[in-house]
């Protein structure tokens, strides 16, 4: 079977990992024409293609990088097309090379480095008939993995001389098939120079011939790719390995038919990889890597299916006016993965998406009717559409419209008297373009549902506006000697939150009656702050007295938090605040601050939603939760269509 073979067992049964894979881009400031540079970005850039192509995985690094910080011991670096090396980079390689680590160098040899596998300097190989360099043939090449042959339609190769212990393996043909005099690879024990540019081939054809020559200097390439074992495959997404997996799911089938129909998808995983091997051992690579990559496909979805869906809750998502995409693309996605409500921004206190009698339009808009498409394309996949109204902010308004809030005084002021980019909820014209806004809203479009965001104080330092402190003055019945530090921190200072909070509860009535008016039947909610007892005195968000006047029909704290033990606290306070009224908990994977965290993380996120809650709504809608979120989500967790509570519009 060969010493490949003894190798490729031995490591299989080690477990595997990939080795370091490092492809060193060439920098273009030190190559020696600005048309060696760009071939040299060229050829970095098929490297990078065809290895993705080939499904092995790397991280790249330059030549200016290596110079200073060196190569990992033992990884494989390969070196595109690196003409000219940085100052010092030669002798960070000779130590690379000392301490195990292989490298492949294409088409460009510097003399020192050849001089460290017993090689000559390259020099040019000139083609013996017309055609040049038109393929290069590998048959009986004995790498692993390696293609017959690969096209490389080159004018020009090197030749090195070198010692017997180096083999010499590919043989260039011209475009008339005859033989030409040059060797295609030198496979030295501790480096490979490939003779020619791969930037002609085709990148999965490249990928191929690359992945052979490292799983030459790297067996573990193989087991990596193509597992010995159900024990060997892993670490899976949420399981050490589909054997740790397989055992789980084999235990808890007595939970329900999502188990079992999880525990049959990883018993296909094992099949699948169990035919892979052999395939690999008999020279169908691309068959056995395909395989396996299908078989860890099998076992991550047999994770997510693992995970129950539930028949009845909210399932939503944030958005913007415009989709990562179209929103056909997007509703489309999103009702696959059987979610039901979307709650897109369509308006501020100063702009709007959609042709306005009431606001202007928001400085991207573009004259789009945003908000009529959303409807048409979410309605018409059967998603709800719960429009969403950015409160007191200011965002995504014109200059001019800003210039002319700030001429008239409509804008809130700090303490210190500086504007900010919010209106003032004290203005009368503020508050009946509001209402009226929310009113256009519900009667103009088919909108199922209403939803006021940013319905709060930025902080509190807001508002300390004249028209304020009359409000105020009028409120608490005498005159303040001292504004605004006495209302800010001084004896006044929690009346004035309670006027605050009046201010904002008065006006979320206006605009409840104005909606009620237009529309009964439509359902009114807020996105909030998490820490109702803080935010209610920073914000003057009063959101649990919201519910409890009947002046929402539910609420969705933005629990912003990778933690599932601080977002699971936070639910439970919030359950505790709001009684029996209707809560569906903000889950923000892409949430500002928070960063990034894992569809895990969603999941068991969503879990914790459902034991407090009527729903949950994930901010927000982008490419990445279209590719990465939804496909895991709808395997298990939404896996069932769920009618919408009452609370929503069900």
């Amino acid at each position: 079977m060969g010493a490949w073979l003894a190798s490729l067992s031995l490591l299989g049964a080690l477990g595997a990992r990939p080795p370091e894979v490092l492809v060193v881009e060439p920098d273009a400031t030190i190559q020696s024409s600005p048309a060696t540079a760009e071939l040299a970005a060229h050829a970095f850039s098929h490297t990078c293609a065809a290895l993705r192509a080939a499904d092995v995985p790397f991280v790249t690094t330059s030549d200016t990088r290596t110079a200073k910080a060196g190569l990992p011991a033992g990884g494989v670096a390969i070196f595109p097309f690196n003409r000219i090396l940085a100052v010092g980079e030669e002798a960070r390689i000779a130590v690379f090379l000392s301490a195990g680590g292989r490298a492949i160098f294409m088409h460009a040899l510097p003399a020192a480095v050849a001089a460290l596998a017993g090689m000559s300097a390259p020099r040019p190989s000139r083609a013996a008939w017309p055609g040049h360099y038109q393929k290069l043939v590998l048959t009986g090449a004995d790498l692993l993995g390696c293609p017959a042959e690969i096209t490389v339609r080159a004018e020009w190769v090197h030749t090195v001389d070198a010692p017997a212990a180096v083999r010499r393996v590919g043989v260039f043909l011209s475009d008339a098939g005859r033989p030409q005099a040059a060797t295609g690879i030198y496979l030295a024990p501790s480096l490979a120079y490939i003779t020619c540019l791969l930037v002609a081939a085709d990148p999965k054809e490249a990928g191929a011939f690359l992945r052979a020559v490292i799983g030459h200097y790297a067996p573990a390439l193989w087991d990596f790719l193509v597992p010995a074992s159900c024990h060997d495959l892993g670490p899976l997404e949420g399981a050490e390995s589909l054997a740790v997996l397989l055992d789980e799911l084999s235990a808890r089938r007595a939970e329900g038919q999502h188990i079992v129909r999880a525990f049959r998808a990883a018993q296909e995983a094992e099949a699948s990889l169990a035919r892979a091997r052999p395939l690999l051992y008999e020279g169908f690579a691309e068959a056995a890597v395909a395989l396996s990559k299908g078989a860890r496909r099998a076992a991550e979805e047999a994770f997510w299916m693992a995970w129950p869906s539930c028949n009845e809750e909210m399932r939503g998502v944030w958005a913007s006016a415009k989709a990562p995409q179209t929103w056909e693309a997007a509703a489309q996605a999103l009702a696959a993965a059987r979610f039901n409500v979307v709650f897109p921004y369509v308006a501020t206190a100063a702009a709007a998406y959609y042709p306005s009698s009431v606001l202007p339009p928001a400085a991207d808009s573009s004259g789009r009717d945003a908000l009529a498409e959303i409807l048409d394309a979410c309605h018409r996949y059967g998603l709800k559409v719960h429009a969403r109204l950015l409160g007191l902010s200011c965002m995504f308004a014109r200059d001019e419209t800003h210039k002319a809030l700030a001429a008239s005084g409509r804008l809130m002021l700090t303490s210190k008297g500086t504007q900010l980019r919010w209106v003032c909820p004290s203005s009368p014209e503020n508050r009946r373009r509001l209402v009226a806004a929310a009113e256009e809203l519900v009667a103009k479009y088919a909108v199922d549902g209403l939803q006021l965001d940013y319905f709060r104080y930025p902080s509190y330092e807001g508002c300390y506006c004249g028209r304020c402190r009359q409000a105020f003055e009028k409120f608490l019945g005498r005159q303040v000697q001292s504004w605004p530090d006495g209302v800010r921190t001084g004896p006044a200072a929690q009346a004035f939150r309670d006027f605050r909070r009046r201010q904002l509860t008065g006006l979320l009535g206006e605009i409840r009656s104005a909606v009620r008016r237009a529309r009964p039947d439509v359902p009114i909610s807020a996105a909030v702050f998490a820490n109702w007892a803080h935010h209610r005195n920073e914000m003057g968000q009063d959101w649990v007295a919201w519910l409890q006047q009947g002046l929402l029909s539910f609420a969705c704290p933005m629990n912003y938090t990778s933690s599932v033990e601080l977002f699971a606290d936070l639910t439970v306070k919030q359950r505790s605040w709001a009684g029996s009224a209707p809560l569906c908990f903000g889950i923000g994977p892409y949430a500002d601050r928070v960063g990034d965290f894992p569809p895990v993380v969603v999941a068991r996120q969503v879990q914790v939603a459902r034991a407090c809650g009527q729903g949950w709504v994930l901010f927000n809608l982008r490419q990445a939760l279209m590719e990465r979120d939804l496909p895991r989500l709808c395997a298990g967790i939404t896996y069932q269509p769920a009618r919408l509570p009452r609370c929503a519009g069900g």
